[in-house]
């Protein structure tokens, strides 16, 4: 599990330097951060969210965090990319269920989907990284 939690966060890191890489401000070089702002939104308090903001705070310029559940786009406002995690399934029926994810199609900012809520979000959208 924790191989494949390092892959994530791996990968993470190189869309979020690719993204940088895009930006005009490009690199802070007194801190040696990408000057990004990343909002991570995932599940509050669980290992899994320390891990993710811990390895964003060591590499962007500001980093923030909130509660999948409570969510609004409004809290996008002000971050560059929006990293949308969620790891666990649970099947009601024959329905995969996570939280909702307010953000979709008219969502302007980059969002790095990852873990079921992430494939759910893809899905819904009709892109190929989706279930399915």
């Amino acid at each position: 599990m924790k191989k494949q939690a390092l892959l994530v966060l791996g990968v993470s890191a190189l869309i979020l330097s690719h993204l940088a890489s895009l930006s005009c401000e490009g690199i802070t070089p007194a801190e040696g951060k990408v000057n990004l702002r990343v909002l991570y939104v995932g599940e509050p308090d669980t290992d899994r969210e320390k891990d993710f903001v811990g390895f964003l705070e060591k590499h962007f310029a500001k980093v923030a965090k909130a509660d999948l559940e409570k969510v609004e786009v409004k809290d996008g406002d002000g971050f560059d990319v929006v990293i949308v995690d969620y790891s666990e399934l649970t099947i009601k029926g024959n329905a995969i269920v996570t939280p909702r994810i307010p953000f979709g199609r008219g969502y302007s900012r980059p969002v790095l989907t990852v873990g079921a809520a992430g494939a759910l979000v893809c899905d819904s959208l009709g892109l190929k990284t989706g279930y399915l």
